[in-house]
């Protein structure tokens, strides 16, 4: 039997697939194979993806009804075989050694999760950007170490970029997940999710994977009012189901919450109506944070980096007595923001 299955999610990508599956055919490694997932795209994958098919055993195929980004992991997780699963998003492409090198790490350390390094290339030109995957302005992993989830470096590994690029999971870390259907950004489900199931993670600093960057109907590119919806579903399912783990997990969710509506409410296109009607409902994510105030407020006050004013304005709003009010005040401010 084969150790890794390498799944890859398509939807809507005929211009990149080919570039993808070349890139898996070149592992040096022979323990793996890949599933390939149609998600019920309207473009011309299926007759690419057959035709690789038909050609290398080691490439299958299923096609699905369009469900989304998490219902191909939900599908894909519950039909692997082999006790190890990498994703390669369909626009994006692997090192040659990348199969071989993760799964030497995962093996030598007993871990749960190897995650590697990755390259950033561009849609509209040739760079290439060497990305170690994490935020050193927090945290900082080191090549080659082992981290155990007893130990207080751990922390760190939850400013590691949840995108699936460079990393293997252990697949019984992944069995009791819940994706939501027919949205977005359910990678960072699939990520945390199992970090917070996680014994041991071990990193490399070493690239492999390559991530393009810019493409056109990318989701980290993405402001629309839909957008918003798929991020507010998204951290809600995840705190819903990652009840009782560390506290770092929870101060992360809030920071997501606080880019959501600082950065990219503001930037979304839509009516003032629809706009103040988005900014609204992601109070539901503060209401699920609420019970993890204390831990929240700890890593604040570790990392926390804004004025005075907005630190007051944060311990209001986690404040169960004060915090309804205080929303209030936040929809208010931001509509301002755009008259």
């Amino acid at each position: 039997m084969k150790k890794v299955t390498i799944v890859v999610p398509v939807y809507n990508v005929e211009q990149y697939i080919r570039k993808c599956l070349d890139s898996l055919l070149k592992q040096e490694s022979d323990e793996y194979e890949v599933l390939v997932v149609n998600d019920g795209s309207p473009a011309n994958e299926q007759a690419i993806i057959d035709e690789y098919v038909k050609k290398h055993p080691v490439i299958k195929s299923l096609v699905k009804e369009n469900g989304g980004y998490g219902s191909v992991l939900e599908k894909a997780i519950s039909l692997i075989e082999t006790p190890y699963m990498l994703v390669c998003d369909p626009d994006d492409y692997l090192y040659p050694d990348a199969v071989k090198t993760l799964v030497d790490m995962l093996e030598s350390t007993d871990s749960d999760i190897a995650i590697g390094a990755k390259t950033l290339v561009y849609a509209d030109n040739e760079e290439e950007v060497y990305d170690k995957s994490f935020n050193d302005a927090y945290a900082s992993v080191t090549d080659g170490k082992v981290y155990n989830s007893d130990d207080p470096d751990f922390d760190d590994l939850y400013f590691i970029d949840p995108s699936p690029h460079s990393k293997l999971y252990r697949l019984s870390l992944l069995k009791e997940i819940e994706f939501p259907h027919k949205v977005s950004f359910t990678d960072n489900i699939l990520y945390f999710s199992a970090l917070n199931r996680s014994r041991k993670v071990v990193y490399t600093s070493k690239p492999l994977a390559y991530y393009l960057i810019n493409r056109e109907g990318n989701t980290m590119t993405d402001i629309k009012l839909t957008a918003i919806d798929a991020e507010r579903k998204v951290l809600c399912s995840l705190i819903k189901q990652n009840e009782g783990k560390r506290g770092i997990f929870y101060y992360r969710m809030f920071e997501a919450y606080k880019y959501l509506i600082n950065e990219k409410v503001r930037r979304c296109r839509g009516s003032n109506e629809e706009v103040k009607e988005r900014i609204t409902s992601l109070y539901e994510v503060i209401g699920e944070l609420l019970p993890y105030r204390e831990d929240i407020l700890k890593y604040y006050r570790k990392y926390h980096k804004y004025p005075f004013i907005e630190a007051w304005r944060d311990r209001k709003l986690l404040d169960p007595t004060k915090s309804k009010k205080a929303y209030e005040k936040i929809v208010d401010k931001q509509m301002e923001g755009r008259k």
